[in-house]
C-alpha cells in the first residue's frame, strides 16, 4: 500500500482520518467499492487488479483508492 504525501500528512495530523483510511482500505480489499456507479462497481469486480473506489469520511473529506497491480495507492481525488 502506498499513500501520497498529502494523504500521509493528513493521517499523521488526524488519527480519526487515519482510522477512516484504514477502514476504507479494508472495504476496498473486501470488494466494497464505496461511492462508484454500478457500471464502475461491475468493472472493479471483474478486474480488481485495476479497481478504483471512492470513500467520504464524516467531515466530507473524500479519498480515492486505486489498485495498480501490484500496488494499492491511496490519494485525494484531486491528485488523480
Amino acid at each position: 500500500m502506498f499513500t501520497t504525501k498529502a494523504i500521509n500528512q493528513k493521517m499523521e495530523q488526524d488519527p480519526i482520518f487515519s482510522l477512516f483510511v484504514f477502514q476504507s482500505l479494508i472495504r476496498f480489499v473486501s470488494g466494497d467499492w464505496g461511492e462508484v456507479n454500478q457500471e464502475d462497481a461491475a468493472a472493479n469486480t471483474a478486474g480488481p487488479e485495476f479497481a478504483t473506489a471512492y470513500y467520504t469520511d464524516a467531515n466530507g473529506v473524500k479519498i480515492c483508492i486505486k489498485s495498480i497491480e501490484p500496488a494499492i495507492v491511496i490519494l485525494f481525488p484531486n491528485e488523480d
